[in-house]
């Protein structure tokens, strides 16, 4: 790199791991983040007494190199963490990952043994391969559980219609029910081993994101430039050559470094990328999510991690009691529940304001009996754009061909879930991250 310095574009995980080793190889770099703080949509807020995330975060040890990383950021204040999670169905609580011995006390023998007949079905079918996350769906599970359980959340979720989908939705989450441990523990009421999908996980004691304010702090805070939003990123003979910061300043620039949304990105470059790209770009999509947080006057709600909700009748797919991962999320007298609405920027839910969005979602949540309109202690909503990328039918070819547009420019690396437009976790941004800096000349 010799007197080169890297400009990373991002303050969130991804940008933040790229620091970290950028800074452990002693390269000269800057992170600029247009937020007031780093951490992205990894940050833990604070209210009051009361801290939360910008999601359902953990740590997952899919990565002994990362976890080891993680646990000494944090020095002692990383928990492995045992706690369920449920789904709530028609008025009634049913264990995630589904299970057949759960299954059969709730939906009913009759309604099972149908279920199970689907699944032997659907497994005789020969299919040379799932061609959208529908079909993947019903042969994993058949219509009954797929359609009650899977589909119209997974809608719900992504607001577009899982027919349309892709497979690589589903990541690694369709498994554990087969016809084998429905006969054995529905049926003969012997437990069969159903992994979970997250199994144990790891939590710092004050929120996910202490986890990236130690990563911020590795990289040095002199490095990191928030409230310094990129607007303009210029180049030139297949070079990036500056950036604008703030519609202001200007700097020069030798090797880029992009976690920004793809789109964001090349809808700053300047000149603008070819009449293909542009229209690439407009047909990609990023889901965002409203988080509605509720402070309560008492000590716990139940001990779930996440409690999935896939009904129609809620807006909201997911809500959780951060208690539940870290007793120093909240008082010991008091929690909060933090309700999340997957939503598209602008539309009715993003563009609703702040007291009606509290009341519709109050007014979905109070019936449910998780507590008293008396007990409620305030109300904050957070607006998370850029939560997930809206992995549709045939993104991978579209996406193929916008990287290989970026990969022409010499000095520019890409990464990050939005950066990549890929659906990935805590441990692939310290990876990537990692090869990233690795692979710097």
């Amino acid at each position: 790199m010799s007197n080169k310095e890297i400009a990373i574009l991002g303050g969130g995980p991804a940008g933040l791991a790229l620091g970290y080793y950028a800074q452990k190889k002693n390269y000269a770099f800057t992170i600029y983040e247009g937020q007031e703080k780093t951490g992205g949509n990894c940050r833990t807020f604070q209210y009051e007494d009361f801290l939360f995330d910008a999601g359902a975060h953990r740590i997952h040890d899919k990565s002994a190199e990362v976890t080891q990383l993680i646990k000494d950021l944090m020095q002692g204040e990383l928990k492995q963490i045992h706690s369920p999670s449920q789904i709530y169905k028609d008025g009634k609580f049913i264990d995630f990952p589904l299970t057949p011995l759960n299954l059969v006390s709730k939906l009913g023998l009759p309604t099972f043994v149908k279920a199970a007949a689907e699944i032997a079905l659907e497994n005789l079918k020969t299919r040379t391969g799932e061609d959208n996350f529908e079909r993947l769906a019903l042969k994993a599970y058949g219509k009954k559980i797929a359609e009650n359980f899977l589909l119209n959340y997974s809608q719900k979720l992504w607001g577009t219609p899982c027919h349309q989908l892709s497979t690589q939705v589903a990541g690694k989450r369709l498994k554990g029910l087969n016809v084998k441990t429905f006969i054995i523990e529905g049926l003969l009421g012997l437990k069969a081993k159903t992994e979970h999908i997250d199994g144990a996980f790891y939590y710092p004691d004050y929120g996910i994101g202490s986890i990236f304010d130690r990563l911020a702090e590795r990289c040095d805070l002199n490095n990191i430039l928030t409230n310094h939003k990129v607007t303009k990123i210029y180049h030139q003979d297949q070079k990036i050559t500056k950036i604008e910061l703030n519609h202001q300043s200007i700097k020069t620039v030798d090797c880029l470094l992009n976690t920004l949304p793809l789109n964001v990105f090349l809808n700053s470059l300047s000149p603008r990328p070819p009449a293909e790209i542009l229209d690439l770009i407009q047909q990609i999509r990023f889901r965002s999510i409203l988080l509605v947080v509720f402070m309560i006057d008492k000590p716990s709600i139940n001990n779930n991690a996440s409690m999935y909700f896939p009904d129609e009748e809620f807006p909201f797919t997911r809500i959780y009691e951060p208690k539940n991962r870290s007793a120093k999320m909240a008082p010991s007298n008091k929690t909060t529940l933090a309700v999340e609405i997957p939503c598209q920027h602008n539309d009715y839910w993003w563009k609703l304001g702040e007291e009606e969005l509290i009341e519709e979602i109050k007014g979905k949540v109070l019936p449910l009996g998780f507590f008293k309109e008396d007990e409620l202690l305030n109300v904050v909503v957070k607006r998370l754009p850029f939560a997930y990328p809206i992995l549709e039918i045939g993104f991978e070819e579209k996406i193929a061909t916008i990287l290989d547009y970026l990969k022409g420019f010499k000095n520019l690396y890409t990464n990050g879930r939005n950066g990549l437009f890929k659906y990935s976790h805590i441990h692939d941004m310290f990876l990537t991250g990692k090869a990233t800096i690795e692979s710097i000349e």
